[in-house]
């Protein structure tokens, strides 16, 4: 851990300000996004099928389609890392919810999507890094095709969402304890992608010792298994605390302390 001493004033901006800092990156592109929910959603139900198809199209220039085709990194480009391609993925959803994708809703097509884009991800990775060792500006292709805005990977999101979207929920016990434990999953996110936790945990439960044998397989089940149990006790003794404080003040708004 890092001394008090040894923290900068930007480290402290991080921890006071972290939606401005981008500290949680994608808490922060959350959170914008939430804040223009109401005003997409209205502006969604206002216009013309045709203009929403546009404003999508043109979005999709914009943040995905260029970056997945031109062999040079872009200035613009936050890998989906951004509120930007939040809110066109708010767009796409509210346009599949308006009107559907009919040639989607076979599972059967959907899971092609899905398949065929997913193994067209891993190919071009693969032949990307064949081509790299040859002609350098492949290697930029290398990491790409598995960002968030990149084209492929778009489509195999939208493919596996229509794959399940009409999938009923099912009830039991499992179901129950999974009810229980999904309010602090968030806390989770929070805990392990700390500024001062995100990349020392890995060091701590001793990834690096188990790296390239067949350990590691195991040991990453471990890993994650005690990050999840951290992360939910830490946020369920948040949530006890403010249950405790939301007591405590309406207690003192009724004259009752």
């Amino acid at each position: 851990m890092v001394a008090a001493d040894e923290l900068s004033v930007y480290d402290w901006l991080n921890y006071v300000l972290p939606i401005e800092t981008e500290h949680y990156w994608f808490a922060t592109a959350y959170l914008i996004m939430y804040l223009f929910a109401p005003l997409l959603a209205a502006g969604v139900k206002a216009v013309e099928r045709r203009t929403l198809q546009m404003i999508i199209g043109v979005m999709a220039l914009y943040f995905c389609v260029w970056k997945s085709v031109l062999p040079a990194s872009l200035a613009t480009d936050r890998y989906g890392y951004d509120y930007g391609w939040f809110l066109f993925l708010f767009l796409v959803a509210a346009y599949i919810r308006l009107y559907g994708l009919p040639k989607l809703e076979k599972k059967r097509n959907a899971a092609i999507l899905y398949v065929g884009t997913s193994m067209g991800i891993f190919v071009l990775m693969v032949v990307s890094g064949i081509l790299a060792e040859v002609l350098p500006p492949f290697a930029y292709y290398m990491d790409m095709p598995d960002t968030y805005n990149h084209i492929l990977c778009l489509l195999s999101s939208i493919g596996l969402f229509m794959l399940f979207k009409d999938m009923k929920p099912w009830e039991g016990k499992a179901v129950e304890v999974i009810r229980h434990l999904a309010p602090y999953t968030f806390g989770v996110y929070l805990l392990h992608e700390h500024i001062l936790v995100r990349y020392r945990w890995m060091h701590w439960l001793g990834v690096d010792a188990v790296w390239g044998n067949w350990k590691f397989i195991p040991h990453m089940i471990g890993c994650v298994a005690i990050v999840y149990a951290a992360g939910t006790v830490v946020d369920w003794v948040r949530a006890w605390i403010f249950r405790g404080v939301k007591v405590l003040f309406g207690r003192s708004e009724n004259g009752q302390a």
